[in-house]
C-alpha cells in the first residue's frame, strides 16, 4: 500500500500493526512476526505475516531517526539495526520488530540532513524471545493491576455464568446436606 496516503489508514482496532498512514510516512520493513496480546493479556494472536508497515519518523542529523509506532518512537541508529517494538495500544499490548533501512533512503532529501557514522561494530539489539515474553509479561502486570482495565464482554458473561453456576451448585448440594 502507498504510505503517504492518509485514507489508507485502517480502523484503530484492524490495526494489528500499529501503522500510520501520512505524507510523513514511509515503509518499514518489519523484521518478525507481530504478536497482539488481548483480552487483558490472557491470549496472543500472531498478527498474519506483513512484510512491511506504514510508519511516520522523525530525521535528526547526526543521530538517525525515530520511528513513531503507537505513542512509543523507538530510534534507529545505524542500517540494518533490529529494533524490539513493544507497546501498550487499544486495550493490547503489541509485539514485533522493525529493520532500520539505509538513512539516506529515509533522511537523505532532507536539507542538511548528516548521516550518523556507521559503528565498527553491531551491538546485539534484538531481544531474545524469553527476554520478550518477560518484558510482555511485565507490560501486562502493570498495565492490568495498575488501570484494572474492564474485561471483554465475553469475559464478564464467562464470569457471570461461573458465579450463577457456583451458587447454584451451593444451593443444591446444601439443600441435600451433601455440603462438607
Amino acid at each position: 500500500s502507498r504510505c503517504y496516503r492518509s485514507e489508507n489508514q485502517p480502523p484503530s482496532r484492524e490495526n494489528y500493526a500499529l501503522e500510520k498512514f501520512s505524507s510523513g510516512s514511509k515503509c518499514f520493513d518489519h523484521g518478525s512476526i507481530w504478536e497482539q496480546y488481548i483480552d487483558q493479556c490472557r491470549r496472543k494472536r500472531y498478527i498474519a505475516p506483513q512484510a512491511a508497515g506504514c510508519y511516520h519518523f522523525e530525521c535528526i542529523s547526526s543521530k538517525g531517526f525515530y520511528i513513531n509506532i503507537g505513542k512509543d518512537k523507538y530510534l534507529c541508529e545505524y542500517r540494518g539495526q533490529n529494533v524490539t517494538i513493544l507497546s501498550a495500544e487499544h486495550d493490547s499490548v503489541y509485539a514485533g520488530t522493525i529493520i532500520c533501512p539505509d538513512f539516506q533512503i529515509i533522511c537523505g532529501s532532507l536539507d542538511n540532513f548528516q548521516c550518523p557514522s556507521q559503528p565498527d561494530f553491531y551491538p546485539v539489539q534484538n531481544i531474545q524471545q524469553s527476554n520478550l515474553r518477560a518484558s510482555v509479561h511485565n507490560i501486562c502486570k502493570h498495565l492490568y493491576k495498575s488501570n484494572q482495565l474492564p474485561m471483554s464482554d465475553k469475559t464478564d458473561q464467562l464470569h457471570i455464568k461461573l458465579h450463577i453456576l457456583l451458587i447454584f451448585l451451593i444451593f443444591s448440594f446444601s439443600s441435600k446436606n451433601i455440603l462438607i
